[in-house]
Order: C-alpha cells, then structure tokens, then sequence
C-alpha cells in the first residue's frame, strides 16, 4: 500500500478521556501495520502490568489491511482507561506513524514495544521506572529478551542465547561502544525492552533530524546512540520480551536483495553518526570492516557482483587483505558459474541455527 504524507491525511484519535489518567507516569509507545498474529498479545503484555502507577498505551495504526485495526478497536473499547488510538483512513507509513504517536505521549517516561513483539515480564515497567526514579543520571534503562523465530515456531530463552561474556572495548564512552559492537553489556538496547525518559527521547527526536533521515530506515537504532552521548543507560539482566523474527519484517526480511537494503542503509547509518560526531578514523574503520564483511557476504548469496567488488575494496582499502572466507565469497561472486550454488548456499545458512549467524558474523 503507498504511504501518503500525513498533511494530506489527518489523523484522528479514538480513545475515552473521561477515564483515562489524567496525568500517566508511563506512556507506552507502540506502532503497528498488519500484525493481525500478534497484536493482541503485544496489547496484553502492556495490560498485565503490575504498577502502583497509571499508565497510558498508546498505539498508532497504520491503516492495516488485515484485521489488526479491528483487534486494536476491541481493546480500546474493552480498556478505556489505558487504550488510546491514533489512525487515519489512509496509510502514513513507518515515520510518520511514528511521529504522530511521539506526539500523543504523555508520561514521564516512555516504553516502547512494537506490535508484532510483546512484554512477559508483569514487573517490567515496574522495575525500570524504580530504576530511574531512584538514579536521576539513568535516562534509559533495557534488558533481556527472548527470541522467537517465527517461520521455524521456534523460542529461544534469553539464558539461551545470552552471551557468557561481554566485549571487552578499549573505548569508556557507550556511543562507541554501541557503534564498534563493544557495549559491555550482554546485549545492546532493543525496541522490545526500552523504558526511556520520554523528555530525553522527545528532545533526541526533534533536535536531530539529521539522524532520522528516511534513507536510513530505521529509527531505534539512532535513537539509543543519540541518548548514549546524553544519559547514563542502566541493565536489567533478566528477560523482559520477546523480540518476533517476522520473516517479512523490514529487518528479518527473507528476500536477498530487500535483505542488502535494509544492511547498506545500517551501514550507512552507522558512518554516518560516527562522522557526525568526529569519532576519528580508527573507529570508521571498525565499523566498515565490519558492515563490509557482512556486506559481501550477502553480495556472495545474492549473486552481486558490483556489490561484491564495492566491499571487498573497502575492506582492502583499510586492512590490505581479505580473509580466506572472504576472498571465497569475492571468487564465488564474480564467477558467474556459482551463482546457483550461491543462491542455493544462502537457503541453506537461512536454515542454520542464530549461533552460526553470529559466528559467521564475527569471522567475515
């Protein structure tokens, strides 16, 4: 469905204000466009919550072609005193929804969590609110989180898949660390999980339109690098969600070519707030070695030849030399002869387990 600009199609809220809070001490932000499977327990994960204060859940849907708007209704009729809806009768797209429902927060502190993810922890929002509240310096505070890989009906525990050890990283400061994947933590902010002083967030979100540029796709990622150079995030070492790998979702995406899209646009992202705050060369290096490295790789199962060439000689360009896996994926690419072995190649790694991803990850 085509997006429109939201100056041509207005929004209207659906919600009863004779019963909600007047003044919520958390807003949960969440967004959603045909996620008919998994908005309802997206929903319930926000209702049981167990707090001593009120809080708002506002969702903002994107004109659903499914039954998601319908699912969405039933709750806000069924749940009055938290559920507020913002919609219109036409879609607005991934930014623009976004930006209507920033606008609509009320609370202290905002929590996000997309409509295709959802909360399993009752004291979530609980434990981080505690958190901030005693720690005024903690602005954003996140978590575990369980995966569940949708197109194999597989769940994967956060004591599963959480790293033994984290990072080690010669850098003090979070933004880098976050940049150059040396957070020293067992995992990196996510969308599921975040409870963030909705102040901060709003400020982050205005002051830096640069960062939120449309050619980069995604927004949460900037947002988490932006508050790093600005606050003092906190860890809760216990799984709070469940993150769904939706196999048409922008990231998780099962389509090669729509799959390199979504990483060059990462990657530029990632140059891009690197050069944006003078990180220096050392640091641009790590991070294009590696994006690059992966780059190739998927230029390798996608048969892109340019591609290919384009990453390896940035890879070149700053280490000398590639590395066994990688001169393979260059010889694989170019040679037209391997295309099919390739394409074949990339269904079977979609098929290998997370820890091979990863693996692969580290070594490209």
């Amino acid at each position: 469905m085509a997006s429109v600009s939201l100056v041509d199609t207005p929004s209207r809220e659906i919600s009863d204000p004779a019963v909600l809070a007047k003044a919520p001490l958390v807003s949960v932000w969440m967004t959603t466009y045909n996620h008919e499977p998994y908005i309802a327990r997206a929903i319930e994960g926000v209702l049981m919550q167990e707090t001593t204060f009120p809080i708002e859940l506002v969702i903002g849907e994107d004109c659903s072609t499914d039954r998601t708007r319908e699912i969405v209704m039933e709750y806000q009729k069924r749940r009055p005193d938290i559920t507020r809806v913002i919609t219109s009768e036409q879609n607005v797209g991934l930014y623009e929804n976004d930006r209507r429902v920033n606008k609509a927060l009320r609370g202290k502190y905002v929590a996000f969590c997309e409509g295709d993810d959802y909360w399993i922890h009752s004291r979530k929002l609980t434990m981080q609110v505690e958190i901030m509240e005693a720690n005024p310096e903690v602005g954003l505070v996140h978590g575990g989180y369980d995966k569940y890989i949708a197109h194999r009906n597989k769940l994967i525990r956060w004591r599963q898949w959480r790293p033994k050890t984290v990072p080690s990283s010669k850098y003090d400061d979070v933004f880098t660390q976050l940049l150059v994947g040396q957070y020293l933590h067992p995992t990196t902010p996510h969308t599921s999980n975040v409870c963030m002083r909705r102040d901060l967030y709003l400020a982050i979100r205005e002051n830096n339109p640069d960062s939120f540029r449309r050619e980069f796709i995604v927004v949460d990622t900037q947002t988490w690098l932006e508050a790093a150079r600005l606050t003092r995030f906190e860890f809760i070492d216990e799984s709070l969600a469940v993150y769904n790998y939706v196999p048409d979702s922008i990231s998780n995406t099962q389509d090669i070519s729509k799959r390199i899209d979504f990483f060059q646009s990462v990657t530029r992202m990632h140059l891009y707030m690197c050069r944006k705050y003078h990180c220096g060369r050392d640091v641009e290096d790590i991070i294009s070695l590696r994006h690059h490295g992966w780059l190739l790789f998927l230029a390798f199962m996608a048969g892109r030849r340019e591609l290919a060439r384009e990453c390896a000689g940035k890879i070149q360009g700053i280490r000398g030399e590639l590395t066994i896996i990688q001169k393979l994926c260059l010889l694989g690419t170019v040679n037209g002869c391997v295309r099919p072995a390739a394409r074949l190649g990339y269904s079977l790694y979609s098929a290998l387990p997370d820890a091979v991803h990863e693996l692969l990850r580290k070594r490209l």
